[in-house]
């Protein structure tokens, strides 16, 4: 994927197009969009919220919520785990449940994507957004620091 965009913006880049304004200005454009596409594709949750916008479920406008108790609990614990840690070291044990329930639910999404269980993807989703903020509110852990977990 990198290389093709690589290829991609070089063909659109504005510098090639620095004697015509105007194509200099729609490259400008054209790159910025190519740029914004890539850094979606890349990343696994933006990813997944573009592949269920282009297929009628649009996250962001839904404002979508967990209503799985066993996967609240364990966002639950996480947070307090994150809260009464005294040290990096106490955060470990939650970075490594973050990582693996982020990998099962990648491999979740790409098995219902593949199938086209959308409304199931949309909550797999949702599950992942919640994931990744345990694991970046674990990471970003300061002493005394107020733990904020977004979803």
């Amino acid at each position: 994927m990198r290389r093709e965009f690589l290829k991609m913006q070089q063909k659109v880049h504005p510098d090639r197009f620095s004697n015509d304004e105007k194509k200099r200005l729609v490259a400008e454009s054209t790159s910025s969009l190519l740029n914004k596409a890539y850094t979606t594709l890349q990343q696994p949750l933006p990813r997944a919220e573009y592949l269920l916008r282009i297929n009628g479920f649009d996250m962001a406008a839904e404002g979508e919520k967990l209503t799985d108790s066993a996967v609240l609990m364990t966002v639950m614990d996480a947070r307090e785990q994150i809260e009464e840690a005294q040290s990096e070291a106490d955060l470990e044990g939650v970075k490594q449940e973050a990582k693996e329930l982020i990998d099962n639910e990648l491999k979740t999404l790409a098995d219902l994507f593949s199938q086209a269980k959308w409304q199931d993807a949309k909550t797999s989703a949702v599950k992942l957004r919640y994931w990744l903020n345990i694991q970046k509110a674990a990471t970003d852990w300061e002493p005394g620091s107020e733990v904020r977990l977004e979803h």
